[in-house]
């Protein structure tokens, strides 16, 4: 797990990309989308993403963005419920899909 600390910022910034591109796909057909259980687990997935990006990333971000803004510990203390919340989602998207 040392060996990846330095590539947690960069994993965080791909998975705020990469969510946000999901959204914006997800945009159109959004009504559809939340008419549906897959179509509701659909979108907690890339929310979850893209918060889990925001926290991966926030040593960047806070690094080149906020000129050395420090991270709030209530920031980390909500990351591992939210990568549970994240494998449970995915993992019921992935049942329900197969």
């Amino acid at each position: 797990m040392a060996r990846m600390t330095p590539f947690v910022g960069i994993i965080g910034v791909i998975a705020i990309v990469l969510g946000t591109l999901i959204a914006v796909q997800l945009i159109g057909v959004l009504g559809s989308a939340l008419s549906s259980f897959v179509g509701i687990l659909a979108v907690a997935m890339v929310v979850i993403e893209i918060l889990l990006g925001i926290l991966l990333a926030w040593p960047l971000i806070s690094k080149y963005v906020l000129k050395g803004s420090e991270a709030p510990q209530k920031l980390a203390a909500i990351q591992i419920p939210l990568g549970i919340v994240g494998i449970a989602v995915f993992a019921a998207l992935l049942a329900l899909t197969i």
